[in-house]
């Protein structure tokens, strides 16, 4: 390597680091800010501090462009859990189509929380997840545009005969 190759790298190496460090320095600016934001709002305090230090800027320009000051309710804890129980149940009872018993090994609760896993309880919901879901991909398909009719009839021929076949 060359000393002039030798120096280019260093200096890139160096520009490198200024970049990475003025951007933990803006970084630690904003969520400074956003923490005094929030200490002299007259209304009621934004959660944009806590949002600054748990996500990218990225991701907390998209939710404040999606909800753009609506106020969101975050789940607690029980209920986020209870979704996710209730989510893998439907997958491994609908779509692989596990029995209960399988999924109560697959899951293995512990005594403490194996009465979240009711076969009842969950059933029930699994079946109004399904009528929603249903209705939500009929709704879906009425409100499909379709700009060209012919395409369309064109697509229904190459079914048929491939049926027919």
């Amino acid at each position: 390597m060359t000393s002039k190759s030798f120096i280019q790298k260093s200096i890139n190496e160096f520009f490198i680091l200024e970049k990475q460090n003025a951007e933990k320095i803006f970084t630690q600016l904003f969520l400074y800010i956003c923490s005094l934001e929030s200490q002299n709002s007259s209304n009621s305090p934004s959660d944009l501090y806590i949002l600054a230090k748990l996500l990218k800027v990225e991701d907390i320009k998209k939710i404040i462009d999606y909800f753009d000051g609506d106020i969101v309710r975050i789940p607690r804890k029980e209920e986020y859990r209870n979704s996710m129980l209730v989510a893998l149940c439907f997958f491994l009872k609908v779509i692989k189509g596990y029995e209960w018993s399988d999924i109560k090994d697959f899951i293995s609760l512990s005594e403490n929380n194996s009465d979240m896993l009711s076969p009842i309880s969950i059933g029930r919901k699994i079946n109004n997840i399904q009528k929603n879901l249903s209705k939500d991909i009929l709704k879906s398909l009425e409100e499909l545009e379709i700009t060209n009719m012919n395409e369309l009839f064109d697509c229904f021929k190459d079914i048929n005969q491939y049926i027919k076949s």
